[in-house]
């Protein structure tokens, strides 16, 4: 058991010596242990910290490439904004069983100069970070623009599309077998895309901003109050836009992203009739619930197959 000092002083971290030290008291077995260490190093000491980062990982018993790897994603998202502060690492090695000696000397506090330092320092990160990833957002697009450019158009006889019983919208493009599906934010920009394998496999573009975006199956033809669908997936709102030839059908990529998508909807268009065709598992129950707590205007469906429930809907 430790019985170093605590050297924080307020809201600012102790040290990276500390940090290095708490480190070695947080449990490496439970990848949720594990991620929000990442996000408190992170949030304390930057890419300096990383270093303690993966000697966390790599007392892991069964390290190995694959762990590694997990690694290198895990402290990739570290430096998106989660709520996690450098005081969870400290709350991490005490369930860990560090504790702080009440004996020890306690060092002298930060001049006020020292700490205008480490609040710009900390600020200096957060600044670099936001354009790091402003630049690879902007670069996500411009690769979409061009791939979706160079690409054919969708093949009607796609396997994915032939199994799902779909036809192909014409913005929905082909590049080596794999169907492209270009990523929007609510306003229309293009952000990535959704990469559609011939088994069903998905995948964003790299760097695609998926949260809140969204891809019309079929546009909206005005702005005025019209009726609009909110799907999960790409085959159901081809489905749905094929049936109902009246609404406009949005797909949102996952449940999780429905709320979002109904949100940025309702205030592009605050008089539409605002229809959710989810799946009727867990994830499309949570979504729903979520979305009209949100906006009680909002109607969800659950069918089978949703472009029939979207019939009567």
């Amino acid at each position: 058991m430790s019985r170093s000092a605590v050297v924080a002083h307020g809201d600012l971290p102790p040290p990276i010596e500390q940090a290095r030290e708490w480190g070695t008291y947080v449990d490496p077995l439970s990848h949720d242990v594990r991620y929000r260490a990442a996000l408190a190093l992170f949030d304390g000491w930057g890419d300096a910290a990383e270093p303690i980062y993966f000697a966390i990982l790599r007392r892991h018993p069964k390290y190995d490439a694959a762990l590694e790897r997990e690694g290198r994603d895990t402290w990739r998202s570290a430096r998106r904004p989660g709520g996690i502060t450098w005081k969870t690492l400290r709350g991490l090695a005490r369930a860990g069983g560090w504790r702080p000696d009440p004996n020890a000397p306690c060092p002298p506090r930060p001049t006020p100069a020292e700490l205008a330092r480490q609040q710009a320092e900390r600020q200096a990160r957060a600044e670099a970070e936001a354009a790091k990833k402003q630049a690879r957002r902007a670069a996500a697009a411009l690769d979409a623009r061009q791939r979706l450019a160079a690409a054919a158009p969708a093949d009607p006889a796609h396997p994915y599309l032939v199994r799902k019983g779909v036809e192909p919208s014409a913005d929905l493009r082909q590049e080596s077998g794999a169907l492209l599906v270009p990523v929007a934010g609510p306003n229309g920009a293009l952000r990535g895309l959704q990469v559609i394998t011939a088994d069903g496999g998905k995948k964003f573009s790299r760097d695609t901003a998926a949260a809140g975006a969204l891809w019309w199956a079929r546009v909206p033809a005005a702005d005025h109050a019209c009726k609009l669908f909110i799907v999960e997936g790409v085959a159901t709102g081809l489905t749905v836009a094929a049936a109902i030839a009246d609404a406009a059908v949005a797909v949102a990529f996952s449940a999780g992203n429905v709320p979002a998508v109904a949100a940025a909807l309702r205030e592009r268009w605050p008089d539409a009739d605002i229809v959710l065709a989810l799946d009727a598992d867990e994830a499309g129950r949570a979504a729903a619930a979520k979305a009209i707590a949100a906006d009680p205007r909002v109607r969800a469906r659950f069918p089978v197959f949703a472009a029939r429930a979207a019939r009567h809907g």
